[in-house]
């Protein structure tokens, strides 16, 4: 099966190297263009901030450990983390993983919701010492 097209504008402005039609960040196949197949990441790739502001996407790196510390805990599927980390060892495109937090003005700051336990548990099983994730904070309440 081919690889969908991928918005090589986007790879480089967040950090990522084309190679062979996958965007690849620190050895993370991250899927942009065509090959997200979770539309809210299409829209916070496009609105991407740099690092430094407070609101709205922004993509970083972090280690799977911090992100699965930051996530709640699940029960594992074996066969979807072999799976993703086939995915990762033949450089196939997988959807970055994220967190998006509500910053209610009283209350502090919530993990409102977040995606991608078992791409962080196959990354760090694979090796990777990052992974690219896109943060969402937001005024919510």
């Amino acid at each position: 099966m081919a690889i969908k097209p991928m918005d090589v504008e986007a790879c480089v402005r967040l950090g990522g190297k084309p190679e062979h039609g996958v965007c690849m960040v620190d050895g993370y196949p991250m899927a942009t263009g065509e090959q997200i197949d979770v539309p809210i990441l299409h829209d916070w790739m496009m609105k991407s901030r740099d690092a430094t502001d407070w609101f709205g996407p922004r993509l970083v790196r972090m280690s799977p450990d911090a992100f699965l510390k930051i996530a709640p805990p699940t029960r594992y599927i074996r066969e979807q983390i072999d799976y993703l980390k086939g995915r990762i060892r033949e450089r196939k495109p997988l959807d970055a993983v994220w967190l998006e937090f509500a910053l209610p003005p009283r209350e502090g700051v919530r993990l409102a919701s977040h995606e991608g336990r078992h791409r962080a548990k196959a990354a760090k099983e694979q090796g990777l010492e990052s992974i690219p994730v896109f943060i969402n904070n937001y005024q919510g309440g």
